[in-house]
């Protein structure tokens, strides 16, 4: 029989190095930057006003009531975003060709981060997903508000694993930064665990996205927007391994999301809370899957900046 690992779009082996900056040096910024920098957050921040103010109220009603899933804010602010985002970069946004519907759904989008356009650029894409996020941008004016409509998920919430494995299992795909923060150096972080533990246990497939150009066009301690090339490049599907239970039966895990949330608990603080927790050994396989699939993330996102970095050297 096959295994999962065999089944990754791309085989990885050992563990990457980080890549080397690819272009965070300050920029010269000349009054077309600066133009072109009033123009472009004007424009998005006119989406976002339109979208919470006009579209808000009609959206919370419509979310109450009918699509407790949140799909078509999700759908609208995609179609407001990548409007904007072709309409301003042009042919300096590229999206890699990929096979989507060879990906099943739902999945975990799991891409490298370095500014702050990353996630408009991952709406290029076209699954449907909630994205994982820190405090301050549910604390901003009208962004808050966009982030709660759309069912954005808050990364420091206590059950945000439980959140996430029920919104896996109801059919919505997930946007992750495994790094947790941007890159101020270009160099690729230490990824967490949280998005392949998820993966391992809820058999969702992981699907590793590298995003180039970015820090370059918005560095993370830059307001500028610079025009450069950006470019976004699905990478393939990594499969989890099939997790079973001591008895040879496979648990049913897509109607139990707390078991991400309970796995998540014990691997972080190596203690098993009472009622219901995994056996050591579906907790021992859970864990394997789980590094399995980070080192492979990291090595084909690592792979793919290199290939960048030497490209734009050359």
């Amino acid at each position: 029989m096959t295994s999962a690992a065999s089944r990754t779009a791309q085989p990885c082996a050992g563990s990457p190095q980080t890549v080397p900056p690819a272009g965070f040096q300050p920029a010269r910024v000349t009054w077309r930057v600066v133009l072109r920098s009033v123009q472009v957050f004007g424009w998005f921040a006119t989406y976002l006003v339109f979208f919470v103010v006009v579209l808000g109220p009609w959206l919370w009603v419509f979310n109450q009531w009918w699509d407790r899933d949140r799909r078509l804010a999700r759908r609208i602010v995609r179609a407001l975003y990548r409007h904007g985002m072709r309409g301003f970069c042009g042919r300096n946004l590229w999206i890699a060709p990929f096979d989507w519907r060879a990906v099943p759904q739902p999945c975990i989008l799991v891409a490298n981060h370095q500014s702050a356009i990353d996630i408009l650029l991952l709406l290029q894409l076209p699954p449907d997903a909630r994205c994982w996020a820190k405090n301050w941008p549910f604390r901003m004016p009208f962004l808050g508000a966009l982030m709660k409509l759309c069912g954005h998920l808050h990364v420091q919430h206590a059950d945000v694993l439980e959140q996430a494995a029920e919104s896996l299992r109801r059919g919505v795909s997930l946007y992750v930064f495994p790094e947790g923060t941007r890159s101020r150096n270009g160099r690729l972080g230490r990824f967490h665990d949280g998005a392949f533990l998820l993966a391992a246990r809820t058999n969702c497939p992981i699907v590793p996205v590298a995003i180039h150009g970015s820090g370059r066009c918005m560095t993370p301690d830059h307001s500028a927007v610079f025009d450069v090339p950006l470019r976004v490049e699905p990478l393939g599907i990594l499969y989890p391994d099939a997790i079973f239970t001591p008895d040879g039966g496979a648990p049913d895990l897509g109607d139990s999301p707390d078991a991400a949330t309970r796995a998540a608990e014990i691997s972080e603080t190596g203690r098993h809370r009472p009622g219901g927790e995994p056996s050591r050994q579906l907790q021992a396989a859970s864990r394997r899957t789980c590094l399995r699939l980070k080192q492979e993330s990291l090595a084909l996102i690592t792979r793919a900046l290199e290939r960048a970095h030497r490209n734009t050297e050359s």
